[in-house]
């Protein structure tokens, strides 16, 4: 699991370097001892950067099922702040929820299997919730399993 999420922290740093327009990245994380584990990054409306998310990971010690949930009911309770990953900026648009009292409504993509004790990584790149909208924009990941160790990590960058 550490060794995933130190790719993933390589990764977003990386984009730093890579684009020509220097970018703030962040990290939202949640672990969970007998509880499911939840991250929701939400972006409120009508904010001034937009959210590109990079890449997560989720674990599950006794196994489960990852949900991944786009748009739907906004977070309300359980906000936290996300972690900056390089100095660009140490304050985010967004916001992340653990426990999160979102749904996603009909937009819940299918979920995805994590086998006992190893580690899905997933590829969030096509994902972005847009500046300027006047809706809240979310995503959330969400595990089933209520036992054992759950843990979810998820990066993103703001754009203009």
């Amino acid at each position: 699991m550490k060794s995933l999420l130190i790719g993933l922290l390589f990764s977003a740093l990386a984009l730093g370097q890579i684009n020509t327009q220097p970018r703030s990245a962040f990290i939202c994380y949640q672990s969970a001892s007998s509880a499911a584990a939840v991250v929701t990054v939400q972006l409120p409306a009508n904010a001034n950067r937009g959210v590109h998310l990079i890449g997560a990971f989720a674990t599950c010690s006794n196994g489960c099922n990852v949900a991944q949930e786009l748009m739907g009911t906004a977070a309300s309770s359980t906000a936290f702040a996300p972690i900056s990953l390089n100095d660009r900026t140490s304050t985010s648009s967004a916001k992340c929820y653990t426990a999160s009292n979102s749904s996603a409504g009909s937009n819940v993509i299918p979920s995805l299997p994590v086998s006992a004790g190893s580690a899905l990584p997933l590829d969030l790149s096509n994902v972005r919730l847009a500046s300027g909208f006047s809706i809240t924009q979310l995503f959330t990941l969400r595990t089933d399993n209520a036992t054992g160790t759950n843990a979810i990590a998820v990066v993103y960058e703001e754009i203009p």
